[in-house]
């Protein structure tokens, strides 16, 4: 496509694709092709709606390089408090929920927190074929480029890059797949007990689902995210 280069990969078991992105990310600062795994193939899914959104890509990569992250999570923590005033209204959950989950991470040992050993990625569960795509940009600006995002809950393209560019500075984080309603990023580098509960926190409000239809409370994310591998999922 005009708007930006891309390659795509024939079907992949998902061990070999791993492996593929593995190489590839290895000498991604020498290519300038940055890869993610796709679990389908950009001509079996929506190709006009991807190539629409193609259209704005440079516009989109000059928006995340610029949008005030900070922001981002403060405003989301806004709508996610009122969503949880307006259950406990319906006499649904708890008003305060989003204060008693930050005062039971804070009260989380820095012992509980310590480096535990990765399990498979979610996308090597599934028993599926998937793709790896290397795009022309940088590897935080990949949703914007594969236009990931923007319906439902799910973050827009923007808000998703200029996320990742914040993590990847923060925490050195990488995106690994892109499924159709999920995410799965990793970080090499160990993270300390306060960077896992800050970390965990912003996740949480960046994909409220994984913890509220997933592990129940932020301080078991913030366990859960020691592993290095992180997944988002938005019903």
């Amino acid at each position: 496509f005009e708007s930006i280069s891309y390659y795509e990969s024939e079907l992949l078991e998902p061990e070999r694709a791993l492996a593929a992105w593995e190489a590839a990310h290895a000498v991604a600062g020498a290519t300038g092709l940055s890869p993610i795994i796709r679990t389908f193939r950009i001509q079996d899914h929506n190709v006009e709606g991807w190539q629409k959104g193609l259209g704005a890509v440079a516009k989109e990569r000059k928006e995340a390089g610029s949008l005030d992250v900070r922001k981002f999570f403060k405003d989301r923590e806004v709508e996610l408090n009122k969503v949880f005033a307006e259950s406990a209204s319906e006499g649904d959950g708890r008003a305060d929920e989003l204060v008693i989950q930050r005062a039971a991470l804070a009260a989380l040992p820095a012992d509980k927190l310590k480096r535990r050993e990765p399990q498979p990625f979610h996308f090597q569960t599934l028993g599926q074929y998937v793709v790896l795509v290397l795009v022309a940009c940088e590897p935080w600006e990949l949703p914007v480029c594969v236009q990931f995002g923007g319906w439902n809950q799910v973050p827009d393209p923007v808000a998703q890059s200029a996320v990742l560019r914040e993590w990847s500075k923060q925490y050195g984080t990488d995106i690994v797949v892109a499924g159709g309603d999920f995410l799965e990023m990793r970080t090499t580098r160990a993270l300390t007990p306060p960077e896992l509960k800050t970390a965990a926190w912003d996740q949480m409000v960046f994909a409220d689902d994984i913890v509220f239809q997933g592990t129940k409370t932020v301080d078991n994310l913030a366990r859960e995210i020691s592993t290095g591998r992180w997944f988002f999922w938005w019903d």
